[in-house]
């Protein structure tokens, strides 16, 4: 089965397309594999990030997160068609046992984004 994307209900997702977004719109594309969600939206954004950077840390050994929080939440709007929304339990049971780290990577990102909006 094709991974199916859309991002034309992102704000000015013409942009999203450019050389310099167009890296981290793929990643984020792909990203959605390993969410749980089909899609970004103004509810699931940081569960969303919560959950890819949860699962490169865990998963993949990564010590860098895939997207930050404002890449993650540049992107609501973003659709695919992955798989239908796994519920946080569904999603800790099938794709890793762990909730406290999951939790502590949410709320981290919430507070990034809301101290960039704080400072522009």
């Amino acid at each position: 089965m094709s991974l199916n994307w859309d991002i034309g209900e992102c704000r000015d997702f013409e942009e999203l397309k450019s050389d310099e977004e167009w890296p981290v719109t793929h990643t984020a594309i792909f990203m959605s594999l390993i969410s749980g969600f089909a899609g970004i939206t103004e509810d699931n954004w940081a569960e969303w990030y919560a959950r890819v950077a949860l699962w490169g840390r865990v998963v993949d050994g990564r010590n860098d997160d895939p997207l930050t929080p404002e890449q993650v939440h540049r992107r609501i709007g973003l659709s695919t068609n992955c798989w239908p929304d796994l519920t946080y339990s569904k999603w800790v049971q099938e794709k890793l046992g762990v909730k406290r780290y999951l939790e502590e990577i949410r709320e981290s990102g919430i507070r990034a984004v809301q101290k960039a909006e704080m400072s522009v």
